[in-house]
């Protein structure tokens, strides 16, 4: 997976503040490839678009503000926080994505971003 970032990172160029950045030091495999939009409405909207493109996505922290005050007493008080959760789209990049796809993610990903930006 690791490999298969790399490439999206190559074929896509977004500006920096879209990635999710790793700190000095430390190794993350890429299982997710998070892309951080600028609002929850461009990202709902490159989500609509990459599902027309039989792209699969996640928004796997939208509700995580909601279950943390459910389940562990949250009281709202990470506005930062839930604004990145509320902005973050997963796309593809596990182990049975080939490489091929990589490159169609990212064209349609690239294509998404400058229809809707």
């Amino acid at each position: 997976q690791r490999q298969y970032a790399d490439l999206f990172m190559h074929e896509l160029r977004l500006p920096p503040e879209m990635y999710c950045s790793e700190m000095p030091n430390v190794f993350y495999n890429r299982y997710l490839y998070p892309i951080l939009c600028k609002s929850t409405a461009q990202r709902d909207q490159l989500m609509e678009y990459l599902h027309e493109h039989r792209i699969g996505t996640a928004k796997p922290y939208h509700d995580i503000a909601m279950v943390a005050a459910k389940y562990y007493g949250y009281k709202g008080d990470c506005t930062v926080s839930e604004q990145v959760a509320n902005r973050v789209l997963v796309v593809p990049n596990h182990y049975n994505v080939k490489e091929k796809e990589i490159h169609y993610i990212a064209k349609c990903l690239k294509n998404g971003l400058g229809k809707i930006t």
